[in-house]
């Protein structure tokens, strides 16, 4: 069956729009955190709002993606434990399905156009 669209040549920046929506997703969710913190909250989590936003800033520059996306993995898989969504107001199991998903493709597919990688 052929295509309706044959615009398969523009692939390489639907990676890019991926991975700057999954960077818009890491830094909301340490700007939460950074809302909700104060002097008696745990310590952890000063480092982990700085893994959110230094993953973020990986993948906005396509620099080391396949590394930041498996962080950001993590972190969605973090994200499923229901204490550390509750902490951050997240209601819906769907964000942190959709971040490991997106997650995944990027680190199968590698960082496309605009990237500091070089194409796999």
């Amino acid at each position: 069956m052929l295509n309706p669209f044959p615009i398969q040549f523009l692939a390489p920046l639907a990676y890019l729009i991926l991975r700057l929506t999954i960077s818009l997703i890491l830094i909301s969710l340490a700007r939460r955190q950074l809302k909700a913190y104060n002097t008696k909250s745990d310590p952890r989590l000063v480092l982990l709002i700085v893994i959110e936003v230094s993953t973020a800033s990986l993948l906005i520059l396509g620099a080391f993606t396949q590394i930041a996306a498996l962080v950001t993995i993590l972190i969605g898989l973090g994200l499923t434990k229901k204490r550390l969504a509750e902490a951050f107001g997240i209601t819906d199991r769907l964000l942190p399905g959709l971040l490991i998903g997106a997650a995944i493709t990027l680190f199968i597919t590698g960082a496309g156009a605009l990237a500091f990688d070089l194409p796999i």
